[in-house]
């Protein structure tokens, strides 16, 4: 399950049990500095890029959360999801390949984050939010293949390959 709903699709998000409550009251902010994705070349190989806004060092990313109670030990499970959108022109290009090539995360605009959290937001209204970014605000560079070895703060992880 936690396979499954680590990205909620945003044109199908309103439909999915697993979703559709949420996106109506639990949306939420994952802040981040960029992402990554790999390009799948031509000879099978595959190049990891590190995508990233030209103009803000730490941008947000759209997401949903919920909880869930184990029903034997009451632990309670927080969890969240990762709003996808269609690719712009550059992320359409990196991320080629795979089960779910040509998508990217919902990033927000700076003025779109605190409606984005409002509660009253009609479905209309969500869905006018999860649109793709620009690309031309967008830039990203190919990275080492070994980033995913590498401890979450080492900062060798965003060297240019």
């Amino acid at each position: 399950m936690r396979k499954m709903t680590y990205n909620a699709r945003s044109e199908t998000i309103f439909g999915k049990p697993s979703f559709r409550k949420s996106i109506l009251n639990n949306r939420c902010i994952i802040p981040a500095t960029g992402y990554f994705e790999h390009h799948h070349n031509a000879d099978g190989s595959k190049t990891p890029y590190f995508i990233h806004l030209k103009d803000h060092e730490i941008f947000s990313i759209g997401g949903i959360f919920d909880k869930w109670s184990n029903p034997i030990t009451n632990e309670v499970i927080f969890t969240f999801s990762i709003i996808t959108t269609s690719a712009n022109e550059l992320t359409g290009w990196i991320h080629n390949g795979g089960t779910n090539s040509q998508r990217k995360p919902l990033i927000l605009q700076p003025d779109e984050e605190q409606n984005w959290l409002h509660i009253g937001l009609s479905q209309q209204d969500i869905k006018s939010i999860m649109q793709p970014f620009p690309a031309v605000r967008m830039a990203a560079y190919p990275i080492k293949n070994d980033f995913i070895k590498k401890k979450p703060g080492d900062p060798s992880i965003l060297d240019a390959a």
